[in-house]
């Protein structure tokens, strides 16, 4: 392998068997449609971070190298889904694995949600990396799209007797305005630190960045994910932007369960019964702007004051066809 040269590994998410809704930003169909299909125990923020990943991977360089974290160079992608040992307990899907130069394992572990089992999972990870690259070592980077709990941003991670080191980069806390002067790392500056840029700002500047540098349809995808993961309103905000400014479609796929997911996670400290409530009412207005309909300010707070589950699985409902905000609650 030439000095220039990193090989990466990505987990090639499994395709649907069935036909599955689609949320559509802009546009229904295209041909990255077929590589974002999963099953739905794939996250949209794992499938498009492995979608990147696998088509793009120097978009991850550039994003670690601006986080002074990364391997520099060329990066070849190459399929790790079968581990190549003779009785795996379970197949390798890490999200992200790379050779680099300096002849060491890069493993990157993106996460857009809160999970319980991360520390079980990352270590299953490690493991299986550790056997089938030995004897080089194997640094593991996790990606948070959104602040970790504090035991998991931990330098060492641990799941019984399994110690992994890792890095923890935390794009909430990386500044936004440094990854916008990186071309090819902007797709994930909407999950960053806006820092004195206001939310419309900040669309407004990604939006202008993915269209000066040609970002490609899963560039934006990851952009509209990383948006959403913080908050419904900073993903309204870029939609808005990406019309005014008329960038090219991109499909976004199951942001309904998504936003549901991430308004429970929000609400459990809360309650279930208040958290599920407050998803639902960020998958409205998701919905909502994915379809380009704007949502007046005393509508919108209306939707997320709404507690009642039944209001709000009909409000869910009438969203995807409503031709105006205002139809949703008339």
């Amino acid at each position: 392998m030439t000095k220039d040269c990193v090989a990466i590994a990505t987990a090639t998410p499994r395709l649907a068997t069935r036909t599955e809704p689609r949320i559509a930003w802009f546009s229904r169909s295209g041909g990255v449609a077929r590589h974002l299909r999963c099953t739905p125990s794939v996250t949209p923020s794992d499938r498009a971070f492995r979608a990147l990943g696998r088509e793009e991977p120097d978009a991850l360089a550039a994003l670690l190298e601006a986080a002074g974290i990364g391997p520099s160079g060329h990066l070849r992608p190459v399929d790790v889904t079968d581990p190549k040992l003779d009785a795996p307990p379970h197949p390798v899907e890490a999200d992200f694995v790379a050779h680099t130069a300096e002849d060491e394992v890069l493993h990157v572990e993106c996460q857009g949600y809160r999970d319980a089992s991360f520390e079980q999972r990352l270590s299953r990870y490690h493991l299986a990396l550790v056997l089938r690259f030995w004897p080089r070592p194997v640094h593991t980077v996790t990606l948070w799209l959104q602040r970790p709990p504090d035991h998991q941003r931990a330098g060492v991670l641990s799941h019984g007797n399994v110690r992994v080191h890792t890095t923890p980069l935390v794009l909430p806390e990386l500044s936004a305005e440094h990854l916008l002067r990186v071309p090819a790392a902007a797709c994930f500056a909407p999950a960053a630190d806006r820092g004195d840029l206001s939310e419309e700002e900040l669309a407004r500047r990604v939006v202008a960045r993915l269209i000066e540098t040609g970002a490609s349809p899963r560039r934006r995808y990851m952009a509209g994910v990383a948006a959403l993961v913080r908050g419904s309103y900073r993903f309204e905000c870029l939609v808005r932007a990406a019309k005014e400014l008329r960038m090219e479609p991109v499909i976004i796929e199951e942001f309904v369960r998504y936003g549901e997911d991430l308004g429970l996670e929000k609400g459990l400290a809360k309650g279930r019964a208040e958290g599920k409530a407050e998803g639902k009412a960020d998958a409205i207005l998701v919905v909502l702007a994915a379809r380009g309909i704007a949502v007046p300010d005393d509508l919108r707070t209306r939707i997320l004051a709404c507690s009642d589950l039944a209001t709000l699985d009909a409000w869910t409902r009438r969203a995807l066809t409503v031709a105006t905000a205002a139809d949703l609650v008339s």
